[in-house]
């Protein structure tokens, strides 16, 4: 066996093609041209239940009127007889889009019947798992999420999601004992980013009387300096751990660390037994 090879060059697969190799199979003279007009700013892909690839495309600016609303652009690869195919399926009206992230989630929708007796009875059902696209706006209050139609084969609207100056998006989903949660790590210039936890129909921030009637857990508020990415760590069996990449604080602009966060399990008493919530209006 020879030994490991420190540059692609080196390795004895390499052939004489230039800029070729098994190891790297990459065709670097023929590359396939989006159809972008310019200012892009970030892209992720999924397939659809046929095993379509899709590709978005965020926006961030246009580049003829450098007016930040403007469109990002959903479109279909397929290969073809001279490499690969590109169409545009949908242009999607955008406000200073800034990254786009594909996340698998639980869909979940209330469906409502007449039973016999005319009573009418709603319950909640919810999708193994949907595809989702989160769009962040930098301008703006809020951000945009778009779920995947697999009968119309488009991104449609699910709901506008609060964010402030949102710089990139980052989705995980955390293994529990019983359940699976997914979340959405934002992170946004200033002194402040957000963790936020999907309930089946919306993301939830830090919770509040408002929504201790209908979830008693939700995101959290994370103190950062204009962060500019947040991913998490795998740790081995134990909880996973969130790197925080920082920039600079926004006063002083001075240069600012990466934090290594650890997650926390908060044990209250009590609360297997029967338990009454209390909430003050003030």
């Amino acid at each position: 066996k020879s030994r490991p090879a420190k540059y692609a060059i080196d390795d004895p697969v390499w052939i004489d093609t230039p800029l070729k190799s098994t190891l790297v199979p990459l065709d670097l003279n023929n590359p396939v041209q989006i159809p972008v007009l310019g200012g892009a700013s970030g892209m992720d892909t999924f397939l659809d239940a046929a095993g379509a690839t899709y590709l978005i495309v965020s926006v961030f600016v246009n580049p003829t009127t450098f007016s930040h609303e403007t469109n990002s652009v959903l479109f279909r690869l397929a290969g073809s007889s001279t490499g690969v195919k590109v169409t545009e399926v949908q242009r999607i009206p955008t406000n200073g889009a800034h990254g786009a992230t594909v996340m698998s989630m639980p869909f979940c929708s209330s469906v409502c019947i007449t039973e016999l007796n005319g009573a009418f009875l709603c319950q909640q059902e919810c999708s193994a798992a949907d595809t989702f696209v989160f769009i962040p706006f930098h301008d703006g209050p809020t951000s945009l999420l778009l779920r995947w139609d697999e009968q119309a084969k488009v991104l449609v609207e699910v709901l506008d999601v609060p964010t402030a100056k949102p710089v990139s998006v980052t989705g995980f989903s955390y293994v529990g004992p019983a359940s699976t949660t997914h979340y959405a790590l934002v992170a946004q210039a200033g002194a402040a980013s957000t963790m936020l936890r999907w309930n089946g129909t919306q993301f939830l921030a830090a919770v509040s009387p408002e929504t201790f009637s209908k979830d008693t857990a939700g995101g959290q508020v994370l103190a950062t300096n204009t962060a500019q990415k947040m991913m998490v760590v795998e740790n081995g069996a134990r909880k996973p751990l969130l790197l925080v990449s920082q920039f600079r604080e926004a006063a002083t602009f001075l240069s600012r660390p990466a934090t290594l966060l650890r997650a926390q399990t908060e044990n209250i008493l009590g609360i297997a037994t029967p338990t009454r919530i209390v909430i003050h209006p003030n």
